[in-house]
């Protein structure tokens, strides 16, 4: 049985297109108990998170699973079963990304891989901000939201007694880092989610 894990899907312009959707996923050390405390925990992390990205993105869904090996336990929905929100990341100091663009966050899992290289788990985020007098750097301001908002998930719980895991459900050992770069994360064009 694979850890539990939330989807958290996002709504931003991209070339054209107002509801081109991406998303991160997080596992967990445990699974909330139902319906009411799966929401509870969207708007926890969900709230942490909308400070890596700007208004331009609003969460929009949920995919909540008890086990992330077999199909979603729990679909949320904006309005049915939370009220949708925007991000929280200001301008001040940078130019908004690319749709393309992402910033990249990373948690050291404590594990080494076969060839004794440490396991980073990571998570991209678009609509960020980039540096306005260094277009490849991520703009001061912004990399300092990613930093806390990747520091306090390795270190406090979500909801409850709820963790942030890798796969198997185990927390990160640390240290969580920002990449002081933007990167190139494809939005791909796909079948709708459930």
């Amino acid at each position: 049985m694979a850890a539990a894990g939330i989807t958290i899907i996002k709504k931003f312009s991209y070339r054209g297109d107002p509801n081109e959707e991406w998303s991160n996923t997080y596992h967990l050390t445990a699974a909330p108990a139902n319906k009411a405390a799966w929401v509870s925990l969207l708007l926890a992390l969900g709230g942490s998170e909308s400070n890596c990205y700007s208004a331009g993105s609003t969460v929009i869904r949920a995919l909540c699973y008890d086990d992330t090996d077999n199909p979603a336990t729990y679909t949320l929905s904006a309005p049915g079963d939370f009220t949708a929100f925007t991000g929280g990341a200001p301008s001040t100091g940078g130019n908004n990304f690319a749709g393309d663009q992402a910033a990249t966050v990373g948690w050291n899992t404590g594990n080494v891989g076969s060839t004794g290289k440490a396991i980073w788990l990571r998570k991209y985020f678009h609509d960020g901000w980039e540096s306005s007098s260094d277009p490849d750097s991520l703009s001061t301001s912004y990399a300092s939201l990613l930093a806390t908002f990747a520091g306090d998930l390795l270190t406090t719980a979500i909801d409850g007694s709820i963790f942030f895991a890798d796969k198997t459900g185990a927390r990160p050992d640390g240290p969580a880092r920002v990449d002081p770069y933007s990167t190139t994360r494809t939005l791909k064009r796909r079948g709708k989610r459930p």
